[in-house]
This record gives structure tokens, sequence and C-alpha cells, in this order.
């Protein structure tokens, strides 16, 4: 997610602008220049020029969703509707698409952690992990087994030694 956010400030501060430039042409106009030399333009002037030098791609892109939102003022159901199908579908979504970052995945695998009683020792440990080793063999579905006795999988210092896993499958 950090990187996307990155990603995203980047393409903000670099591709947006540059990218601006070639889509929005602004061309110098008398009024324009005319409202700055006379004290400072005003908002609505600054609005209009604005709007009066949209052309290209973004001018038709702006063009058509001014008209959009005429028609759709027009007919105020056409919004509610759509909004309805909207938070419907979405809905929707939510409940038939899944919601993990990945899906379930089931690799036919299992792991016992095993804990003995502190200061164990490893022949007892053993003596223990060799009869929980026996009742896996005895299932069918167990094809094979592996342990490691006295360390789980992990560094050293961070495992204690009373305690390991046995990955089965």
């Amino acid at each position: 997610m950090t990187v996307s956010l990155l990603t995203s400030l980047l393409l903000a501060l670099t591709w947006t602008p540059t990218l601006s430039l070639y889509l929005v042409r602004r061309k110098e106009t008398a009024e324009a220049s005319a409202s700055s030399s006379a004290g400072g333009p005003d908002a609505a002037a600054l609005l209009a020029a604005e709007e009066k030098d949209l052309s290209g791609f973004f001018g038709r892109i702006v063009e058509f969703y001014a008209r959009t939102m005429r028609a759709i003022l027009k007919r105020p159901w056409v919004l509610v509707a759509s909004s309805v199908l909207v938070v419907t579908l979405s809905v929707l979504c939510y409940k038939f698409l899944g919601t993990d970052f990945l899906p379930a995945m089931d690799e036919g695998g299992f792991i016992l952690d095993y804990f003995t009683p502190p200061g164990s020792s490893l022949a007892e440990s053993n003596r223990i992990l060799l009869h929980i080793e026996e009742i896996l063999k005895s299932t069918p579905e167990v094809e094979n087994t592996s342990r490691r006795t006295g360390l789980q999988l992990g560094l050293v210092a961070v495992t204690e030694a009373n305690n390991g896993d046995s990955p089965s499958g």
C-alpha cells in the first residue's frame, strides 16, 4: 500500500501536470489581459475565461459532462434510480465477491505445534513425539510427516527449546 501511495504521489507531481499541458490549451485573450491590468480579475471573469478556452480532448470531456449533468438535473428520478442501482450492484458485489487479498488455499498439509513442560529433556520430548507420530501414521489421509524437536521453525533466540512443530501432509 505504501508503494501505491508513493507512486500515486509521484504521478500527481510529475505526470499529471505534464499531461495537462497537452490536454488543456489556453489562449491569452484581450479580456484576460485587460482585467489583470485593471487591478486584478474577479472569480467570475477567471471562470468564464477558463471555460471559454477549453478545447481539444479535455474540452470535449467537460462538454459531455456538462450536457449529462444538465439532462440529469431535468429528470431527478434518473439520478435517484441510478444511485439505487449503483448501491444495489455494490451490495451484490460485496456479497458474491471474495473479500480476502488471496483466496483460501488448501495445500493438504497441517502443522502440529507442541509444547512440553519447561526443562523437559530431549529424550522425553522424543518419546512423546514418537507416540504422536504413530497416531499420525495410523491415519490413512496422512502421507508423510516431519518434525523439529527442540526448536520451532524460526530463529533460535526467539523460540524456546521445550517446544517445536511437526508438519504433516
